[in-house]
């Protein structure tokens, strides 16, 4: 990798350093500066087949399909033998609906760009509350609650752990990012930090927590069903799951949910009640909230505590 950076540097224009470094970066999961690096090599080479092939299966990667798609349709008209055929085989399967979800790769390397900010940003610019409104719940159906065992699922920085330390004898986090998970760790609150994948780190602990808290977190997820069922195995008879969701604006809407142009999910109430259902929890709270503004303008939000029921 540090190679093809450094052709790269030396020879910004060449084409090939330019195409093998988007490559390994799409291979080792960063396909978003893939992109930044291919759009404009995209621009000066319209006719190369190869350069759009890569640009194609780097927005594959982000779980973008209409880019890809028309990505890949063009790479596919300038294409010939072999490389054709697996440009089609790629087309054929994003036409056949596979690949609409967010990926890990996409929100790992999003966090990590925007770790360095994502305090001073998201508190002041976006009016972030989703913490304090999970809190606040968390107090009202376990009142008195003390030295919990918490799971901050998505932890970021560690804003969610700031507000939960106080109920918590033993605080762990976990986030994709590496870069968040160094921030959290500076703020001295974790006895347990991991960088993965939230259901992943639900799973290695089975009836292991009290509370898990996901904090503007599930908005980066499409389909809860696996979230819900990690999470009913992952805590105590008696625990709690308190998270928040973007909420779909129509309640009658066709789908579940819906990734929006910011790239989150909103999610439909009645998707919330029955996934949390069909996993065993006990709905012990479920009402609208505000988690936080985009372009100054509340984000229609809903906050749920559910309890894993005793056997």
């Amino acid at each position: 990798m540090e190679e093809f950076r450094e052709a790269v540097a030396l020879r910004p224009n060449d084409r090939d350093a330019v195409l093998a470094l988007a490559e390994t970066l799409t291979a080792s999961g960063d396909a978003l500066a893939a992109v930044e690096l291919l759009q404009p090599l995209a621009r000066r080479y319209e006719d190369d087949s190869a350069v759009h092939h890569a640009l194609g299966r780097s927005w594959l990667a982000l779980r973008e399909p209409v880019k890809a798609l028309a990505v890949l349709r063009h790479a596919r008209d300038l294409a010939e033998g072999d490389e054709a055929a697996a440009i089609e085989g790629l087309i054929a399967a994003l036409e056949a609906g596979e690949g609409a979800d967010l990926s890990a790769a996409y929100v790992r390397a999003l966090f990590d760009r925007y770790a360095d900010r994502f305090d001073q940003d998201l508190v002041g610019k976006l009016g972030y509350a989703a913490p304090d409104l999970l809190r606040s719940a968390v107090d009202r159906v376990m009142p008195g609650a003390a030295a919990l065992r918490i799971l901050d699922l998505g932890c970021g920085t560690g804003l969610a752990g700031v507000t939960f330390k106080p109920l918590a004898g033993h605080l762990a986090g976990v986030d994709l990012s590496p870069r968040m998970v160094e921030k959290a760790r500076q703020r001295m609150l974790y006895e347990e930090l991991s960088v993965g994948d939230v259901v992943e780190a639900m799973e290695r602990t089975p009836g292991g927590w009290d509370l898990l808290v996901a904090a503007d977190v599930l908005v980066y997820i499409g389909d809860l069903t696996a979230v819900f069922a990690a999470a009913a195995r992952a805590l105590v008879p008696g625990g709690c799951f308190a998270a928040t969701v973007e909420c779909l604006a129509d309640e009658a809407a066709v789908d579940p949910f819906v990734l929006g142009a910011t790239r989150r999910y909103a999610h439909a109430e009645g998707y919330v009640r029955e996934t949390a259902g069909m996993a065993g929890f006990t709905i012990r709270l479920m009402e609208p909230c505000t988690p936080r503004r985009e372009k100054g303008v509340p984000v229609p939000g809903l906050l749920f505590v559910v309890e894993r029921a005793a056997p």
